[in-house]
């Protein structure tokens, strides 16, 4: 009995043994397993390049002393990047951002002058308006007529000095390149106007860079208006352009007053001006 005992002791002991070992090595696999599972990847850190704020340069004018024009705004780098950050090198420092320098203009004219129609007037004298004496590349300065009959002279009214005597077969209505001008170029007029070939017969440059430039109310239009001044312009007889000294008192000005209007405006958006004319 005894004998009998011993060995079903030692069955059950070995065997109770044999399981505890087996279930052990099995949860230590499978924690094995579910710690592979869950490692994460080791990412790598990294910091971007620190840069200064933009520090802006002197406003360049396209044309003259004010107007449009173009800024260089610059940054410096503090600390280059690390790791896969963004690098110094491959970050812009520079930058072109568009500018504008206010034209000065007389707040009020003390003297607006004789009428263009006044007794003793140089013949072929100009029209009083604003024109470009100062060199601005804006018509900012208002020119007239002075002074009593006889002793008359053109003058031009500037940000600084009201009577600023000039010689009137030297003026601009604007000196140096529109700012927003475009030139003149068959392809561009053909893509404008596509079905009007009269815009292609143009030869005067004058002419051609106003019809570059859309001085004309629709495609189609034989008024024409001068880029320089649009109170000026040509006129399609259906033979041969015209040019046309006032536009004011041609059917131009009259019949089609409201083209006149419209090339007026397209003007000002070019040359970034408003009210550049006064009544005549």
């Amino acid at each position: 009995m005894i004998l009998v005992f011993l060995c079903i002791f030692i069955v059950f002991g070995a065997g109770g043994t044999l399981f505890w070992r087996l279930r052990k090595n099995r949860v230590r696999n499978n924690d094995v397993v579910a710690r592979i599972d869950t490692v994460q990847p080791i990412v790598q850190s990294h910091t971007d390049a620190l840069l200064s704020p933009w520090t802006n340069g002197k406003c360049k004018t396209l044309s003259g002393a004010c107007g449009k024009g173009t800024m260089t705004a610059t940054r410096s780098c503090i600390r280059d990047g690390t790791g896969e950050g963004k690098r110094c090198s491959n970050t812009a420092l520079t930058q072109q951002k568009d500018c504008y320098v206010q034209c000065p203009r007389p707040k009020d004219v003390v003297d607006w002058g004789h009428s263009n129609d006044y007794p003793g007037l140089p013949i072929g004298s100009p029209l009083k308006g604003w024109y470009d004496i100062s060199g601005q590349g804006q018509p900012n300065d208002y020119c007239r007529w002075v002074g009593e009959k006889g002793k008359m002279f053109w003058a031009c009214q500037s940000e600084k000095d009201p009577y600023v005597k000039t010689d009137p077969s030297h003026i601009s209505f604007s000196g140096g390149p529109a700012n927003r001008s475009i030139p003149y170029h068959p392809t561009l007029v053909n893509k404008m106007c596509p079905t009007q070939r009269l815009y292609l017969s143009a030869s005067d440059p004058d002419l051609q860079k106003s019809i570059a430039n859309g001085l004309f109310a629709r495609c189609g239009s034989r008024c024409v208006y001068d880029h320089r001044n649009p109170k000026n312009g040509w006129w399609f007889d259906g033979m041969k352009w015209t040019r046309i000294e006032n536009m004011i008192t041609h059917p131009c000005g009259t019949k089609f007053k409201d083209e006149m209007t419209k090339a007026v405006k397209k003007y000002e958006k070019i040359y970034d001006v408003k009210n550049a004319w006064v009544a005549v």
